[in-house]
């Protein structure tokens, strides 16, 4: 237990330093993981290059004619000795051997060796069987990576091997080197670490205002127990109208409120976020709720200069004389109905108009026309396409086309409700040509956009047929070829798509000027057949 409290005393109270330690300690288990995997890779790259290299320098040993002759005659000569150690000095090897069948050495680094039993007991496989190979294993000189290549005459008779070999303390010293930069690095990732956890535990804390979790924690339960001690109503809202909290004074006048319900299901909402929004406070203001006159203050929350909501308080009224009370009742009921009318109006009006400072408002305003159209569309879309993705397309180019503008009608008197097993083709075939139509007609100045968009079947066939407002069909050209296009850039690849589909199902395309709608007219027959292959 001491130990545990002891152990305490080096944690920070502080948020700030705590979300430092911790993600510190994540920082260093993360280098330290990357580190060890990076030791494994580079250990197994430089054992396996020098494997490559031992057995490349043996292959070429074993061929010299020099190396041939020596084993031939089963003796050394000073010239092989020399060779050797000239050749190993040249690859930074620890050792170059030249022995005969029987293991005996004719060249060797240590010249009192030559003439000796080849140790390690790993030549077998290179001088019996002819093998190329390396092995890890106890030589004269030390524990050693080493290559084996058997030396051969013009007859293909094995004479004897050859050996290149490279210390083991050689090897784990080139791993060290190795390792020395990239650790630098690591090092320098464990800085970043640490000052990047403490911005964000500088951040966290300024999100806090300052206060430490045990401090919010703390507070938090003083609210309760205030706001619920005193005989006020009190309900805070945000400034999207939600209810954050209320005491219990507030149940009672008002009956049971859940955390989330929208204020306007109780109290009139545009007044009060109104009052929010414009930083107003009120004072003693009587509002008809529930049945009962209550005397309102409303006061906005600001943070950071920033208005995130409102707190109303409110009681009820004393008793008043019955008369004045129903005519208190019908003004403010009349007023706040007014009030609330107008506000909601104006704020659909400003949010509408701070968002179309980049003439969004059009937007907003063709989206609340067409919003029955677009649940009538949703309703359709449900009932006649019996095609989830179909459907979704038909939705998505919806709302695609309203974004840009561009009036959108479905036929409401076709459908698919036969459904194809394999629909990919057909969604490339409809959300191109749907996305060519709304572009031909929101480029098209001399006409209202509008896109028209028809869906039938009939026991043969599915049939798409697509019409807007654009300017039409160029003559003599090919749309439908790749790289092909009436736009600038890198286009011409949708309808090319269409026609790989159209291929694939076995469709047909008809291409004209729709008489209605003065652009385009794309009809495609897609035989069921086809479609559902």
């Amino acid at each position: 237990m001491k130990a545990g409290k002891g152990l305490l005393l080096f944690i920070p109270k502080s948020i700030k330093g705590q979300m430092v330690i911790m993600l510190s300690v994540l920082a260093c288990l993360q280098i330290l993981v990357t580190a060890v995997i990076f030791n494994g890779i580079v250990g197994q790259y430089l054992e396996q290059s020098h494997r490559e290299k031992t057995l490349g320098l043996a292959k070429i040993i074993a061929k010299m004619p020099i190396v041939i002759d020596a084993l031939k005659e089963g003796e050394t000569n000073p010239e092989l000795q020399q060779k050797m150690v000239d050749m190993q000095k040249a690859v930074n090897a620890q050792f170059i051997v030249v022995a005969r069948k029987d293991g005996i050495r004719l060249a060797h680094p240590v010249k009192e060796r030559i003439g000796k039993q080849f140790v390690g007991g790993d030549y077998s496989p290179s001088v019996e069987q002819g093998k190329i190979y390396t092995s890890w294993a106890e030589g004269t000189l030390g524990y050693s990576l080493r290559g084996f290549a058997p030396v051969r005459d013009k007859t293909g008779e094995i004479l004897g091997f050859v050996s290149v070999g490279y210390l083991e303390t050689s090897v784990l010293k080139l791993v060290h080197n190795a390792q020395k930069e990239p650790l630098a690095y690591l090092f320098a990732m464990l800085f970043v670490g640490l000052v990047g956890a403490n911005l964000i535990g500088g951040y966290v804390k300024k999100l806090t205002l300052g206060l430490e979790p045990s401090e919010i924690a703390s507070m938090h339960t003083e609210r309760e127990i205030i706001l619920n001690s005193v005989r006020a109503a009190i309900i805070a809202v945000d400034i999207d109208g939600h209810i954050r909290f209320n005491n219990n004074e507030a149940s009672r006048l008002l009956g049971a409120i859940e955390t989330g319900t929208n204020i306007d299901e109780i109290l009139p909402q545009a007044y009060v976020i109104q009052r929010a929004v414009d930083m107003q406070e009120a004072r003693d203001e009587e509002i008809f709720v529930n049945g009962s006159i209550m005397m309102f203050n409303i006061i906005p929350t600001i943070i950071n200069g920033k208005t995130t909501g409102a707190v109303a308080t409110f009681r009820k009224k004393g008793e008043i004389d019955y008369l004045n009370y129903e005519l208190k009742q019908a003004l403010q009921c009349s007023e706040l109905l007014r009030v609330q009318s107008h506000e909601y109006s104006n704020k659909l009006h400003t949010i509408s108009g701070l968002l179309q400072l980049e003439e969004y408002d059009e937007a907003k305003n063709i989206i609340l026309k067409e919003s029955e159209g677009y649940h009538r569309l949703v309703e359709f879309t449900d009932k006649q396409i019996n095609c989830s993705m179909v459907a979704g397309v038909i939705l998505g180019k919806y709302n695609r086309a309203g974004e840009l503008l561009c009036g959108f009608e479905l036929d409401f008197n076709g459908g698919w409700l036969e459904a194809p097993s394999m629909p990919e083709h057909i969604l490339t075939i409809l959300g191109n040509l749907i996305d060519n139509g709304i572009d031909a007609a929101t480029e098209n100045k001399d006409r209202k956009p509008l896109i028209s968009v028809g869906l039938y079947e009939d026991s043969e066939n599915f049939y798409i047929q697509v019409e807007d407002t654009g300017k039409g069909l160029p003559e003599g050209l090919d749309i439908f070829q790749k790289g092909i296009s009436t736009k600038s850039g890198s286009r011409g690849i949708g309808l090319y798509n269409v026609t790989m589909a159209k291929n694939a199902l076995g469709a047909t395309i008809e291409t004209g000027i729709s008489e209605r709608l003065g652009g385009a007219y794309l009809s495609v027959k897609v035989p069921k057949k086809g479609a559902e292959a």
